[in-house]
C-alpha cells in the first residue's frame, strides 16, 4: 500500500486468510485515504477494494478524503465510482465534511460531481451550515457561487441554500454568528441572507452574536442596518442579551446604533437589570450614561441595585448608589438590596449598604429581618457584621444551637 503498486498487493493477498481479505482491503483502504497516500488508494481500488467502503459509523472513504482536504484521493475514488451522495448514519455526505474543513477545491469537485449543496443532515443542516459554523470562508464561497441554489424535489421548486434552516431553524448566518465568524457573516449578507431571520427562540443573528460576545460579527449586522429592536420569544434584545454576557463592547455598540434602554423583557427586566444581576460595572456604566433608569422596577418591583446585592457584585452596588439608585427599595416581598445581600451571605454588600446607611432593620413581607434571613441560610459573616451594627437577636433564635456562641464571637470582637 505505502508502494502504491497493484501487482505486489495481488501477490500478498492470496496469503492472507480469505476470510480476512475483505476485511483488510476495508480497513486499508480508509486509512489510505486518511493519510492522502492517493497511489495507495488507486492500487487498493486496482486489487478490488470497494471505492464505496464504510466504516462503523457510515462514513466512506471519501468522507474521510473530505475531511482531510485530499483532493487527489477524492478524484481516485471518485473516477473508480464512489457515491459523491453517500451519507453517514447521521446524513452527513462527504460535501458537508469537505465544506467544514475549508477545502474549496474539493467542494467544487463535489458539486461539478453532482453533489447536492442542498443535502441535510439528521438535524437538517446543509454544507453551507457547516461552513458557517467552522468560520469556513472559502469553501463557504464555493458553495455561493451559484452552486448552492438546489432542487427542493418535494415543492418541486429552486430554494437557496441560504434560506435553509437546521431543526433549531438556524440559517447558515445564524450559525456563522453563533460562532463569531465575522469574514463569513458578511459573505452571507452579500449574497443575500437574511439578516433578520429568527430561530426556533426567536433569536437573530444580532442577538446570537451579543450572546456569544462577538464584537466583530454584530458590527458587521449593524452596518447592514439591522434592526436593534428585535425581540426573542422572551422579548429581550440584543442589548438585553448584551448586557447579560457582560459585554460592554457591544453594549456599546448597540447604543451607538440608538438601541433602546429602557426595552422590556418578559418579567420587566431591562438591559440594566441584566447587567447588574452580571455584575458588569462597565455596561451599567455605558447604560446609566445613556439615561437607564436606576429605578426602573421589574414586575416583581425588583431593582438593578437589588440584583446586585443579591449576587454581591460591590462595584456595580456602589456605582449604582452613586448613580441615585434608591438603597432601600423594596420589592413586591418588601425585601430590599439588604435582605437580598444578607440571603445570599454577601458580607461585603452588607458592609458597604450599612456605610451607605441603609436600613438594615426593615422586615420583609414574612416579618423577617436581614438578620433572620442570614442566620436561616447561615450565613454567619453576614449576620456578625449586621449584628456588629446594632441588630438585636431576635428571641427566637437565642437558643438556636450555635448561637450563644456567635454572639459571644461578636461581642469579643467589638470590645
Amino acid at each position: 500500500v505505502n508502494a502504491g503498486s497493484a501487482d505486489q498487493l495481488r501477490e500478498l493477498l492470496p496469503h492472507l486468510p480469505e476470510g480476512e481479505r475483505s476485511g483488510w482491503l476495508s480497513q486499508s483502504i480508509l486509512r489510505a485515504a486518511y493519510e492522502n497516500r492517493a497511489e495507495g488508494v488507486k492500487a487498493l481500488l486496482a486489487v478490488g477494494a470497494p471505492a464505496e467502503t464504510q466504516d462503523s459509523l457510515g462514513r466512506s472513504v471519501l468522507h474521510w478524503a473530505a475531511k482531510q482536504g485530499h483532493e487527489a484521493v477524492a478524484h481516485a475514488l471518485i473516477e473508480a465510482g464512489a457515491p459523491v451522495a453517500a451519507a453517514s448514519s447521521d446524513g452527513v455526505t462527504p460535501l458537508h465534511v469537505a465544506a467544514e474543513s475549508n477545502a474549496g477545491a474539493l467542494v467544487r469537485l463535489l458539486i461539478s460531481k453532482r453533489a447536492s449543496a442542498a443535502a441535510c443532515t439528521s438535524d437538517s443542516r446543509t454544507p453551507l451550515h457547516f461552513a458557517a459554523e467552522e468560520g469556513a470562508a472559502i469553501a463557504a464561497a464555493v458553495l455561493l457561487d451559484g452552486h448552492a441554489a438546489a432542487a427542493d424535489e418535494a415543492a418541486g421548486k429552486r430554494i437557496s441554500a441560504l434560506a435553509i434552516g437546521s431543526d433549531r431553524r438556524e440559517t447558515p448566518i445564524s450559525r456563522a454568528a453563533v460562532r463569531g465568524h465575522a469574514p463569513v457573516v458578511q459573505l452571507l449578507l452579500r449574497a443575500g441572507a437574511d439578516a433578520e431571520h429568527k430561530n426556533f427562540w426567536g433569536q437573530t443573528p444580532l442577538q446570537l452574536a451579543a450572546q456569544g460576545g462577538h464584537t466583530g460579527c454584530a458590527a458587521v449586522l449593524l452596518d447592514a442596518g439591522v434592526r436593534t429592536e428585535a425581540m426573542a420569544q422572551d422579548a429581550t434584545t440584543p442589548l438585553h442579551t448584551a448586557c447579560a454576557q457582560g459585554c460592554a463592547q457591544i453594549v456599546e455598540l448597540l447604543l451607538s446604533h440608538s438601541a433602546n434602554v429602557r426595552s422590556v423583557a418578559v418579567g420587566g427586566r431591562l438591559p440594566l437589570h441584566a447587567a447588574a444581576e452580571k455584575g458588569c460595572a462597565e455596561a451599567c456604566e455605558v447604560l446609566l450614561a445613556h439615561q437607564a433608569d436606576p429605578e426602573a422596577r421589574t414586575d416583581e418591583d425588583r431593582t438593578a441595585l437589588s440584583y446586585a446585592a443579591g449576587r454581591g457584585h460591590v462595584a456595580v452596588v456602589v456605582q449604582l448608589i452613586e448613580g441615585f439608585a434608591d438603597i432601600d427599595a423594596l420589592d413586591n416581598l418588601r425585601q430590599g438590596p439588604v435582605h437580598a445581600a444578607a440571603a445570599a451571605g454577601r458580607t461585603e454588600i452588607l458592609t458597604v449598604l450599612g456605610d451607605k446607611r441603609a436600613r438594615i432593620e426593615d422586615q420583609d413581607a414574612s416579618g423577617r429581618t436581614p438578620l433572620e434571613l442570614a442566620l436561616a441560610a447561615r450565613h454567619t459573616d453576614s449576620a456578625k457584621v449586621l449584628l456588629k451594627r446594632g441588630l438585636p437577636m431576635p428571641e427566637a433564635w437565642k437558643a438556636a444551637p450555635g448561637i450563644p456562641e456567635l454572639l459571644a464571637e461578636v461581642e469579643a470582637e467589638m470590645i
